[in-house]
């Protein structure tokens, strides 16, 4: 009983640290010219930023929200796997995964699957998922750190970009079938 009111609190605890620590919220997505309106947080003030320069700053992703920051990874890696199937410029991504205070921490990822695994701190459960069912469900994303969410989400946006350009199908394609892809149940307590 102990030992569950106290890892009650723990996450309470954690979710008040990360609740405090969202300085900036996506506000608006310019996909047409590749452009973040981003607004910090008790300010009327807005930040544009292209989307690699998004990613390229370690506190603009550290102090969003999981959900803000996977939808930042979805679209750069998208227009990163489309920009290096037309141009060949490399690009590698300069941020390192943190783990700070989120209840999921991602393991690793497998490269013929293209599935990630990743761990519940709380009860020690591994779960392997695609990282497109991992986005779909805000639950499930919101429980990572920031850092690891965006990077979850730039697996996905180039999951679903090659997938794309792999898929010749009018009807029914692949990209379609990787969405309906939903993550597995869980019992929450």
């Amino acid at each position: 009983m102990f030992k569950q009111y106290f890892s009650f609190l723990k996450l309470q605890w954690q979710h008040y640290l990360r609740q405090k620590n969202i300085i900036y919220r996506i506000v608006e997505i310019d996909t047409q010219h590749h452009i973040f309106s981003l607004q910090i947080k008790g300010r009327n003030l807005l930040i544009k930023k292209d989307f690699f320069n998004t990613i390229s700053t370690e506190n603009l992703v550290q102090n969003m929200s999981a959900l803000d920051a996977s939808s930042v990874g979805f679209y750069c890696g998208r227009l990163f796997c489309a920009s290096k199937s037309t141009e060949k410029n490399s690009f590698s991504f300069p941020f390192i995964l943190t783990h700070q205070n989120g209840r999921y921490e991602l393991i690793s990822q497998d490269l013929r699957t293209q599935e990630i695994t990743y761990i519940d701190k709380v009860n020690s459960v591994q779960f392997k998922e695609l990282p497109t069912a991992v986005i779909q469900s805000d639950y499930i994303i919101s429980k990572f750190d920031p850092t690891q969410a965006c990077y979850i989400g730039m697996l996905a946006g180039r999951l679903i970009e090659k997938t794309a350009t792999k898929d010749k199908t009018p009807s029914l394609g692949m990209v379609e079938q990787l969405w309906r892809k939903k993550p597995k149940l869980r019992v929450i307590k």
